[in-house]
């Protein structure tokens, strides 16, 4: 796995931390054949979410997370020793590259900074991934909820309207317990991710704790597709959800290049 799907995977993944634990949350499509969003699952002391071929998997106590590509029955596990490395591998291609960008001519740089949506250290612009409060509020399901859009290189690839935890409410304190440890753990670690050298690159803190997606919407080529929020079902998780598929080979995060 490469930097680019990873910081797509992080930032759209950082919403999934407000599910309810031992209970499946429903979408369903609305527009275009539905978002790419499917549906949110806590338990056995993991939250998963899934997304087309990728599943997500963060380990409440660990902090780490599996992303499952499925097409390619790959997956990528990211814990701390990863970030670190991801962390020191960067600071030292940034700064290789603001060394190299200092002596080419201007025309060059606004080519290269227009490449990578400006993320480029001393060259101004919007990181490679960012997420913006537009303002707008609308309703879902009866709730109220916020409409935050997600820019990929300045295009808008998705917009999700955020709704806060009151339409969860009547969680077990158990299940609350396995709800705390995995908002702590994505927030330590989207804390740091955005301290460091990769904030060049993505803005992966752009959502406040208990903030629930009430409605995704996927935009590509001009063509939206939406799922919305359907309710939640309660059900007993079975442990296999929330474990690698038998069969999957392991790909380690590939370390960025630039």
């Amino acid at each position: 796995m490469t930097l680019r799907p990873l910081i797509f995977a992080l930032a759209c993944a950082l919403p999934l931390g407000s599910a309810l634990a031992d209970a499946r949350i429903n979408y369903r499509s609305t527009e275009g054949g539905g978002a790419q969003m499917e549906g949110l699952l806590i338990g056995h002391g993991k939250v998963r979410s899934d997304s087309g071929d990728t599943s997500v998997i963060f380990e409440a106590d660990s902090g780490a997370m599996v992303i499952l590509d499925h097409g390619k029955r790959q997956f990528t596990r990211i814990g701390r020793a990863e970030m670190e490395q991801l962390g020191e591998t960067l600071g030292v291609a940034m700064r290789q590259m603001e060394q190299a960008m200092a002596n080419v001519p201007p025309e060059m740089r606004e080519r290269v900074r227009g490449m990578m949506g400006g993320a480029i250290p001393g060259m101004g612009g919007e990181p490679m991934v960012k997420v913006e409060d537009t303002g707008r509020r609308d309703s879902v399901a009866g709730h109220s909820c916020t409409i935050y859009r997600t820019r990929m290189s300045g295009q808008v690839i998705n917009e999700q309207c955020m709704g806060d935890t009151s339409v969860l409410d009547g969680l077990s304190p158990a299940d609350r317990a396995t709800l705390d440890r995995a908002l702590a753990a994505t927030s330590r670690m989207m804390e740091e991710l955005s301290n460091g050298p990769l904030a060049q690159f993505a803005d992966l803190s752009p959502f406040k704790a208990g903030m629930v997606p009430l409605r995704v919407t996927d935009l590509e080529g001009g063509r939206r597709s939406t799922s919305e929020f359907a309710g939640i079902e309660n059900a007993n998780l079975d442990a296999g959800l929330f474990a690698v598929p038998s069969g999957y080979r392991e790909q380690k995060l590939e370390m960025p290049k630039l």
